[in-house]
């Protein structure tokens, strides 16, 4: 049986199911617990990187919902009407005007087309319509996102905690290889 979990991060120690980034101690997350063999796992993500399913019908019947604080309950509505509004993305003041042009532009092509601009700039291709949007703006604004400096071929994630490489598949070697990369600015291309 698989049941969905709400509340603050105990510790800083959990990563993101989603986007793979810490979650921050008392950060709202939500968690996926299902039995596995005589034990239950749970696997805990951002409430902002959350995707609702249909088991849930409202965000009332999140297990912990009730122990929330009103400003964790408003939180988790966001997150679950998609209103998520924690972006990790920066526009500065001089660049908003591109960035609305950017937007309107872009705001009619569909998924499949915003995805293809983000495969051929190596990009991470998950994410709702918004997020997807955002990355291709953040593109446009300030360049592509190199490979990992250290493992070469891993895909760097912009996180909470700034630019970070989980590891990539090496042809040479035939092996997945993890890496720990992970910085507060790299060079855009």
């Amino acid at each position: 049986m698989v049941q969905y979990l709400i509340g603050p991060a105990k510790s800083g120690r959990a990563n993101c199911s989603v986007c793979k980034a810490k979650i921050p101690k008392d950060d709202l997350r939500i968690g996926k617990a299902s039995e596995k063999g005589d034990h239950v796992q749970t696997r805990w993500m951002h409430a902002r990187c959350w995707k609702p399913v249909r088991t849930v019908k409202k965000v009332e019947d999140l297990v912990g919902y009730d122990e929330l604080s009103p400003q964790q309950r408003k939180e988790a509505a966001e997150a679950f009407t998609g209103k998520a509004t924690k972006s990790l993305f920066v526009v500065k003041p001089e660049e908003q005007a591109r960035a609305g042009a950017y937007k309107a532009a872009l705001q009619g092509l569909g998924m499949s087309l915003l995805k293809e601009i983000l495969r051929l700039n190596n990009q991470p291709l998950d994410g709702r319509k918004e997020e997807v949007l955002e990355r291709v703006i953040d593109g446009m604004l300030h360049g592509g996102i190199p490979s990992c400096p250290v493992c070469v071929y891993g895909k760097l994630w912009l996180t909470a905690e700034g630019y970070k490489c989980a590891g990539a598949y090496n042809p040479d070697t035939q092996s997945f290889k993890r890496c720990t990369f992970i910085s507060p600015d790299i060079t855009r291309t």
